[in-house]
């Protein structure tokens, strides 16, 4: 794990340390990179135009996993695997939700974020971490792919 990943992820603990805001982090952190993904399928990189290759979902998880790559390859793939498990949710979403499936993807993304919000403030009594720099929004991820490495019994050379 890099250096720079530590950093983060020491940032991103201070604000986390409650059991149960972690529990509810643990729920609300699937969910909005489940609905991030629903969003970022339904909107065009072109409008008007097509295709499987005309979404807002390709450039945006190129985008983040370029930066997560830059910070620790190992997480990148875990956060990489759990994407691609999304995007199939999410073309399957499509499918069943039809014409509901936008609405579907608001809501729940309001509801995630709002859960994600009350453990800060109301458990954890601070202020949320992600005004001073949204970067801290992708690494909620890597927070919790390095947790499930740790439960899974993964260790690295450099973590040992």
């Amino acid at each position: 794990m890099s250096r720079s990943l530590k950093k983060w992820l020491m940032l991103y603990e201070a604000s986390h340390r409650h059991k149960v805001n972690q529990a509810l982090h643990w729920v609300c952190i699937p969910g909005i990179m489940l609905t991030v993904t629903m969003l970022s399928w339904w909107l065009p990189v072109v409008p008007g135009v097509q295709g499987t290759w005309n979404h807002i979902f390709w450039p945006l998880i190129a985008c983040a996993l370029l930066w997560y790559w830059r910070l620790d390859n190992v997480i990148t793939l875990g956060i990489g695997m759990v994407w691609g498990l999304f995007w199939v949710a999410t073309l399957m979403l499509e499918r069943e939700l039809n014409g509901a499936f936008v609405s579907w993807a608001l809501g729940l993304f309001s509801l995630f974020w709002l859960g994600a919000l009350c453990g800060v403030l109301l458990i954890e009594k601070r202020k949320p971490v992600l005004p001073r720099d949204l970067r801290l929004l992708l690494i909620g991820p890597a927070w919790m792919i390095e947790h499930l490495f740790r439960l899974l019994g993964w260790r690295r050379p450099d973590t040992l």
